[in-house]
């Protein structure tokens, strides 16, 4: 079992202008679920991806843009069906 990764931690994260790095996220996670993968989901890519499109200016949309991209390479993106809902 994985966990998802909600949204509003990488929008915090950006906000913050943090560099988005998998360990010090993960590190984060307990130690139970650390076995575990962290996966982002399809809702996660799309919430983001609207993030980019609703930018007022290039520059913020294309750091966005290369945010989204980055994200979306590091994690693992879970497709939504009612298993994953469960």
């Amino acid at each position: 079992m994985g966990i998802l990764i909600d949204t509003n931690v990488f929008i915090a994260a950006e906000r913050a202008r943090q560099a988005l790095n998998l360990s010090a996220l993960l590190a984060q996670i307990p130690t139970e679920w650390k076995e575990s993968d962290a996966l982002i989901s399809v809702i996660t890519v799309s919430e983001l991806t609207l993030g980019v499109h609703r930018a007022d200016t290039e520059a913020r949309r294309e750091r966005r843009r290369a945010f989204v991209e980055a994200i979306i390479e590091q994690f693992g993106v879970a497709p939504i069906d009612v298993r994953v809902a469960r």
